[in-house]
């Protein structure tokens, strides 16, 4: 548990020098002055984390301190480079934000999250936001899926796409929460905007590759809570079913669509109740009369 804390460690801190390196490199004014008093510690944070010496552990301590101490202007600094930088600066930023400031000081690195995002000028830089900085976050505090789930009631569209895409991001490396995902999604399953629409699907297509049952469970008690024709055609579309099936599954409860629409359920009669199939016995031939 040790090394594996210091391993996040040491991402942070790197992230966090490639940040200020992206803003010297723009000529942002907070990144000259960040370097000047990080110098001594951003000097030693070169090369490999395996060769650490007491002198690195000791720059990647002050480090951490700082920026602990003074975590504003690391985040003011992240939105400067994003909105002055192209695709590999905006990486850099983002990367900042979920692995630098998102184990340092996870609760305000959320805050940032969402201002890059609402600061994202397509779909693909949302997904960027939500790829590289809110799932590194969760991963470092899933307890923080509550705080994401109220950013998918934002106003902005993109703040919305961007929590989608870190949520599901982060469901593919945390199975045990591919319940709780699909749920979250299906709350945006009817929204208005095309793009979202397409973001639920596609998230949905993702977390049931991850957990099927789950995800089966999920639709179906969505599908019950309001059997409207809308509803179940979309709910075909999600578990790649014919909506004929997903309504009489449904009908026949939650179980019954885990026996017919999920691949990785076994003994699938037996979870809906229904018996198998007997097929009809053949008649018995008679017996030829003996010849006498």
């Amino acid at each position: 548990m040790v090394d594996a804390k210091r391993s996040d460690e040491w991402e942070a801190v790197k992230s966090l020098k490639s940040l200020i390196q992206a803003g010297l490199d723009l000529g942002v004014p907070e990144a000259i002055r960040k370097a000047a008093q990080l110098q001594p510690f951003l000097h030693a944070i070169t090369g490999n984390k395996a060769k650490e010496s007491p002198g690195l552990a000791a720059s990647v301590a002050g480090l951490v301190q700082s920026v602990k101490d003074d975590p504003q202007a690391m985040f003011q600094l992240a939105k400067e480079v994003w909105s002055r930088g192209g695709q590999k600066e905006k990486s850099s930023a983002a990367e900042a934000v979920g692995k630098g400031l998102g184990f340092l000081v996870p609760h305000k690195a959320l805050q940032a999250a969402k201002e890059l995002a609402s600061m994202a000028r397509s779909g693909k830089e949302a997904d960027l936001v939500g790829r590289s900085a809110i799932e590194p976050l969760l991963e470092a505090s899933p307890g923080l899926v509550d705080r994401v789930k109220l950013l998918l009631q934002e106003n902005e569209k993109l703040v919305r796409y961007a929590a989608i895409s870190g949520l599901v991001y982060f469901v593919g490396r945390k199975r045990k929460y591919a319940a709780l995902g699909a749920e979250v999604l299906l709350l945006l399953a009817e929204e208005h905007e095309k793009e979202i629409r397409d973001a639920v699907k596609w998230g949905l297509n993702k977390i049931r590759e991850v957990d099927p049952k789950a995800t089966a469970v999920a639709v179906a008690a969505w599908v019950k809570s309001n059997p409207t024709t809308d509803r179940v055609n979309k709910a075909g579309t999600y578990l790649k079913a014919r909506a004929v099936d997903v309504k009489t599954a449904v009908e026949r409860g939650v179980l019954g669509v885990l026996a017919r629409l999920n691949p990785a359920a076994k003994n699938g009669a037996k979870a809906n109740g229904a018996a198998p199939k007997k097929r009809p016995a053949k008649k018995a031939r008679r017996n030829a009369p003996a010849k006498r």
